[in-house]
């Protein structure tokens, strides 16, 4: 499948996918009118009703351990949801003026960590490529008039940070203290442009990145364990463990395969310094786990 094939595909999925969860996040709207909570926590009920329960006979996990299959999926949700904002308030500093999300989907993990207690005063940017996803988004901005969040579109192959507002920081004297980051959104890119990275550092006042992105297989890439899965599945034998099958569904469905060599060499030529790496923290989906990749400009 061609590239341009490859991106219409993902869009038409998450476009019909969000559309789902406008239709609820409308009819929350006019019912609760300005109250993020409820708003908020409505949608991701609907979105755990159809939460991943196993997947080949593998459950879900948080940190490594598997969930018990009496765990409803919406509490699954929760769960997952809790998890990486946490990890987001243990990363972003909490003197952050802005807080930047790639690829944010409906807005629920932007939302939630302001929710949670992240920076209270810092603008918000939710990028998002579809257009259903800003929609439910731009109802969350306008449920609390206190949450500063901005909804633009974006593309990952031609990233553009132009239309982040510093105006009034840069008033001050300096550009506005900037955290970036992803959420399972980088899986849908097959090959990243080393553009990303150049343009993520030209960010004014860019202080560090933060990624919770299915990738742990591509740092066990060449070891043994990878050669010899590589060679039972030219046999046709299925997996042995979680990681071979979550390795092989990555590269079956096109997920990302160049984010860490793309982060090394950048590190390597001495351009930025990766501060913190947490190999499987957290999956929404049982084979699909979530890597955290911490880094900063050198």
């Amino acid at each position: 499948m061609a590239p341009s094939e490859t991106i219409t595909k993902v869009k038409k999925k998450y476009e019909a996918a969000w559309g789902s969860y406008l239709a609820v996040a409308e009819q929350v709207a006019r019912e609760e009118g300005q109250n993020l909570a409820r708003l908020l926590g409505r949608c991701l009920h609907a979105r755990g009703v159809h939460a991943h329960k196993d997947w080949r006979g593998y459950l879900p996990q948080m940190g490594g351990f598997d969930l018990s299959p009496r765990v409803p999926g919406v509490s699954q949700i929760a769960y997952y949801t809790s998890v990486v904002v946490e990890l987001l308030r243990q990363y972003v500093p909490a003197d952050a003026q802005r807080i930047v999300e790639m690829g944010s989907g409906w807005g629920a993990i932007i939302s939630s960590f302001w929710l949670a207690g992240g920076p209270r005063d810092a603008a918000y940017y939710a990028l998002e490529y579809t257009d259903n996803g800003q929609a439910i988004t731009r109802l969350l901005a306008g449920a609390e008039p206190r949450f500063h969040l901005t909804c633009l579109p974006f593309d990952y192959y031609d990233a553009d940070f132009s239309r982040l507002d510093g105006a009034a920081a840069a008033a001050a004297g300096a550009p506005p203290k900037t955290v970036l980051y992803s959420i399972f959104s980088i899986e849908q890119i097959t090959e990243l442009p080393d553009s990303l990275i150049e343009r993520m550092l030209a960010v004014p006042g860019f202080d560090r990145a933060i990624h919770i992105e299915p990738v742990g297989w591509q740092f066990r890439r060449n070891g043994l364990g990878a050669r010899i899965d590589a060679l039972l599945e030219r046999l046709g034998i299925p997996a042995l463990t979680r990681r071979t099958a979550t390795a092989r569904r990555c590269r079956k469905t096109g997920f990302n395969r160049n984010l860490v060599e793309l982060l090394r060499r950048h590190e390597a030529a001495g351009r930025i310094v990766i501060e913190a790496i947490d190999i499987d923290i957290v999956s929404p989906h049982p084979g699909n786990a979530g890597t955290l990749i911490v880094w900063r400009k050198a």
